[in-house]
């Protein structure tokens, strides 16, 4: 199924806008492979699985993340012996069936199983995914992402109107009530304290963070993430004074000098508040971002997004052999 890319997110505002006119994005997407027939050809996630090979050393070949993967129980079978996470998505109910058969967003959402299952007998998400038409039913009658999501136009009122993600992260226990009555997600969030028992205490989860540093670190003793949620600032501008994502990227602080200013991913990191803090002096993430070959260069180094995914080694080989000609 071919989606004529000129359409494929123009009539989608803001994303198309978001995605598509931007700069140096637009060439991310549009003229690069193989991220172009990632996004814009795709049948329509099936080439994103099925056919990139760089992805594949992406995921696998790489360091420092080939460590953090390939050591670490259970994302190591997870990604380690998926063969471009073909086997991933391809093998895996209901993966499969969520990313391979869709068309390409009309069957995730209502013929795929197990997500069927997973999504449409439980309650409050039930008509989150059953009833959907182009996300309008898709939250219409689910508390508590009712507010965040039905009355967007399309995206608008989910972040003006919303008392951002306060009432859907902060008032809930913290997550308590959108998963507290669900199943299977009960145990995943049931018990979170919001983020620590959401991540630590879950199985297969608990392998994934508990014994594995550096997630350990990057969840559960990380301030700012727990300023993220609790207190919100920045996120309180970034969702709340959008209009609707014009004002995420223009206006916002620090999100603003986080996208505008940046060079253009050099403050995104190492200058931001509290971004900085969250990158820079919460071991290990420093040295997973800063320190680390290659993704040095992916965020100290970068002019906006060459550096960052052609002169980075091994994402390298994700864009800039494949069509370099058409980025610059």
């Amino acid at each position: 199924m071919s989606v004529d890319p000129s359409n494929r997110g123009i009539k989608v505002n803001p994303l198309y806008d978001l995605v598509i006119k931007v700069n140096p994005s637009y060439n991310l997407v549009m003229k690069v492979n193989p991220l172009y027939d990632l996004v814009i050809k795709v049948n329509p996630l099936y080439d994103l699985v099925i056919k990139v090979i760089p992805l594949y050393d992406l995921v696998i070949k790489v360091n420092p993340l080939y460590d953090l993967v390939n050591k670490v129980n259970p994302l190591y079978n997870l990604v380690n012996k998926v063969n471009s996470l073909y086997d991933l998505l391809i093998k895996v109910n209901p993966l499969y069936d969520l990313v391979i058969k869709m068309n390409p967003c009309y069957d995730l959402v209502n013929k795929v199983n197990p997500l069927y299952d997973l999504v449409i007998k439980v309650n409050p998400l039930y008509d989150l995914v059953i009833k959907v038409k182009h996300l309008y039913d898709l939250v219409i009658k689910v508390n508590p992402l009712y507010d965040l999501i039905i009355k967007v136009n399309p995206l608008y009122d989910l972040i003006n109107k919303v008392n951002p993600l306060y009432d859907l992260i902060i008032k809930v226990n913290p997550l308590y009530d959108l998963v507290n009555k669900v199943n299977p997600l009960y145990d995943l969030v049931i018990k979170v304290n919001p983020l620590y028992n959401l991540v630590i205490k879950v199985n297969p989860l608990y392998d994934l963070v508990n014994k594995v540093n550096p997630l350990y670190d990057l969840v559960i003793k990380v301030n700012p993430l727990y300023d993220l949620v609790i207190k919100v600032n920045p996120l309180y501008d970034l969702v709340i004074k959008v209009n609707p994502l014009y004002d995420l990227v223009m206006k916002v602080n620090p999100l603003y000098n986080l996208v505008l200013k940046v060079n253009p991913l050099y403050d995104l990191v190492i200058k931001v508040n509290p971004l900085y803090d969250l990158v820079i002096k919460v071991n290990p993430l420093y040295d997973l971002v800063i320190k680390v070959n290659p993704l040095y260069d992916l965020v100290i180094k970068v002019n906006p997004l060459y550096d960052l995914v052609i002169k980075v080694n091994p994402l390298y080989d994700l864009v800039i052999k494949v069509i370099s000609k058409e980025i610059y």
